[in-house]
């Protein structure tokens, strides 16, 4: 574990420093509409993302894995407004180290990591879920699943989200396809803008809203090793994952 863990520190480190950083300093030019569009964008890419089944892990059982999220930008002018180099974003790519870890009752926590190449911001995010059906032969798994994402690295933004999702999965073999639906809630809060507003602007207030997320993919383990593919869909906005590690 020791070893995979260095290496997906490195993993992070070389995605995280092959592109130059980017400035998001441009947020103070948004109008509040713009604002509210970049938002909806972040909080797709940026809030928790499981990738993972309805089965409880069990109290001896872990899963550590690396994934990388492409998320779809649907309102690329506000992002283009918001970078102060003008770069055009169409899709924003995210890798992450995940480790979750099983508990009693059918209970399970995880804890995420990531950072976005290019920018310097960075998510960190928890969860807690509980499967009140542990799944058999002939029953799928149902969970109910509590989570939260937190981002840093943005000087004129706090910026957090939290969802509440329910889960199905059935295992066949080797293959474990799961599925779910949920809400997430976004905070935005822009930092230093309101009280002093651009020249000819009225300054942004905060954003909270609540968006739909349903998601679909599968787990595939073969011995220890652990592969996961998902798609998932936060608000407008379409995420696909790839997902590999150990799970025990």
């Amino acid at each position: 574990m020791k070893q995979f863990l260095k290496t997906g520190s490195i993993f992070l480190l070389l995605a995280t420093s092959s592109v130059q950083a980017a400035d998001l300093g441009g947020i103070e030019l948004l109008d509040q509409q713009d604002f509210r569009l970049f938002s909806e964008d972040a909080a797709s890419a940026l809030s928790y993302k499981a990738v993972e089944p309805a089965e409880p892990l069990g109290w001896a059982g872990f899963d550590i894995a690396l994934e990388i999220t492409a998320t779809d930008m649907k309102n690329a002018a506000a992002w283009v407004a918001a970078v102060s180099d003008g770069e055009i974003i169409d899709t924003i790519v995210i890798p992450r180290l995940h480790f979750h870890k099983g508990l009693p009752l059918g209970i399970d926590f995880g804890i995420a990591y990531s950072e976005i190449p290019g920018y310097d911001i960075s998510t960190t995010g928890f969860e807690v879920s509980y499967a009140f059906l542990d799944g058999s032969t002939l029953m799928p798994a149902l969970a109910l699943r509590y989570t939260m994402s937190d981002v840093s690295g943005i000087d004129e933004l706090d910026f957090s989200t939290q969802g509440l999702e329910l889960t199905i999965s059935k295992g066949f073999a080797m293959f474990t396809p799961y599925g779910g639906i949920g809400r997430v809630e976004t905070d935005s809060t822009p930092k230093g803008i309101a009280a002093e507003p651009f020249p000819g602007g009225a300054g942004l207030v905060k954003e909270s809203f609540t968006v739909n997320k349903t998601y679909i993919g599968v787990n595939i383990n073969v011995l220890v090793m652990d592969i996961g593919l998902e798609w998932d869909k936060t608000g407008e906005n379409n995420s696909y994952t790839a997902k590999f590690g150990f799970r025990f």
